[in-house]
């Protein structure tokens, strides 16, 4: 019994030391990841101003990219409404095209017609046709 009791007491005081240098390593690991955060904070501040810049650059590209984006959707719309535009204007030239033909057609009725009244207006200003004939010695009675 005693040397079970021994044995024990030596069992007791080796966990003892054991339990004292866990501690001891508890308080260094503490220590260590003290001073570690210290040189970190040390470190992130001298890079803080820089960091600031650097996402304000991110976050401009960012903006940019979005109004490129934008606008390429706006350039695309643009293009399809030029391509429609032309379309148009094809079928407009090629109905004014088609007019000026018909109008051709009607000023040179017009014309025709003009003429056509000019030479009765000279008809009518001679007078009395049976007069200008007897006038000018055409026989009447043909």
């Amino acid at each position: 019994m005693v040397n079970s009791f021994f044995r024990n007491r030596e069992k007791v005081l080796l966990l003892s030391k054991a339990v004292d240098a866990s501690e001891d390593v508890v308080k260094l690991t503490a220590e260590l990841i003290i001073d570690m955060l210290g040189t970190v904070t040390e470190a992130i501040k001298s890079i803080s101003p820089i960091l600031t810049v650097v996402i304000s650059l991110i976050n401009e590209i960012k903006k940019n990219q979005d109004n490129a984006q934008y606008n390429k959707k706006i350039c695309d719309s643009l293009f399809d409404r030029v391509i429609s535009a032309k379309a148009a204007a094809k079928i407009i030239e090629q109905r004014i095209k088609e007019s000026d033909e018909k109008v051709h057609t009607l000023v040179y009725q017009k014309n025709s017609i003009l003429g056509k009244l000019h030479e009765i207006f000279k008809w009518v200003e001679m007078g009395n046709l049976k007069e200008v004939y007897e006038e000018h010695d055409i026989p009447w009675d043909i």
